[in-house]
């Protein structure tokens, strides 16, 4: 079902919810319609008005929170992407120090990580999917090249440490995004989401009313209800859907080390 959902362009996604949620309201307002009749409802109104404005807030509330926490949760999971990608920049550039032999060691594995992140785990993240561990392999190859490296020169050695360095922070980097890859709301999360828009629209079938403005306030409010669900949804897994963290600065890298290649590979 998550990937059914994940797999709908947004407007389409947004499109869906909003049908859904219209038609039902609809459905379910004449049926309150035919049992309770008008007089007894526009009686109620007051009441119905304070029950509405609770519940709303309630939701607002609820929403605004949770809201926050999905913001917090992309906002990582970008951060920790960018993180990596410029570490990974950063161990790129200062093997340029070391010695031909170690900087060309380096950049193939740079390469190979590139590589496994964008056309391995990143479909996978997308998909929802584990991650290898293949790319753990390459960063220890890393480590094992730079620690085996040994030089009397103290600005290599200096590279050599702030490289070591660099590539723990990588491991973190990574860490992190994979751990991201995998947060999402908790299905009681859901429940009371489904429960709230529900209640917050359901309260507006027991207003007293002309039918028509009837009509039209509910449809109103199953559709900004539709809009926050939406959100929610597109909101709710960082590494999936049209709304997502992309490898921006893992494909801006490998093109960096592409022109040097051939920078280095070119005739003078």
């Amino acid at each position: 079902m998550v990937d059914f959902i994940y797999g709908i362009p947004n407007v389409l996604l947004f499109f869906l919810i909003s049908i859904v949620t219209v038609l039902f309201s609809i459905v379910s307002l004449f049926a309150v319609k035919s049992f309770i009749p008008l007089k007894l409802r526009y009686a109620e109104n007051e009441a119905v008005g304070h029950i509405s404005a609770t519940i709303a807030v309630i939701y607002a509330v609820l929403f605004g929170f949770i809201a926050i926490n999905l913001l917090d949760n992309f906002n990582t999971a970008e951060k920790s992407t960018q993180k990596e990608s410029s570490v990974l920049e950063d161990i790129y550039t200062d093997s340029k120090l070391l010695p031909k032999s170690i900087h060309n060691s380096i950049r193939m594995d740079v390469e190979a990580y590139i590589i496994e992140v964008m056309e391995k785990e990143w479909p996978a993240l997308e998909k929802g999917q584990d991650v290898s561990s293949w790319g753990d392999a390459v960063l220890n190859r890393m480590v094992h090249t730079v620690h085996n490296y040994t030089t009397n020169n103290s600005m290599d050695l200096f590279t050599q440490q702030e490289i070591l360095k660099e590539i723990k922070l990588l491991f973190d980097a990574r860490e992190e995004r994979i751990f991201m890859g995998k947060s999402a709301l908790s299905t009681d999360f859901w429940i009371v989401i489904l429960i709230g828009a529900f209640l917050t629209i359901a309260v507006h079938f027991l207003f007293g009313m002309q039918f028509h403005l009837h009509l039209f306030s509910v449809v109103g409010v199953a559709f900004a209800i539709s809009s926050v669900v939406f959100l929610i949804v597109a909101m709710d897994r960082p590494f999936r859907g049209e709304y997502c963290v992309k490898p921006e600065g893992f494909e801006f890298l490998r093109e960096l080390i592409k022109n040097d290649v051939q920078k280095e590979t070119s005739p003078p």
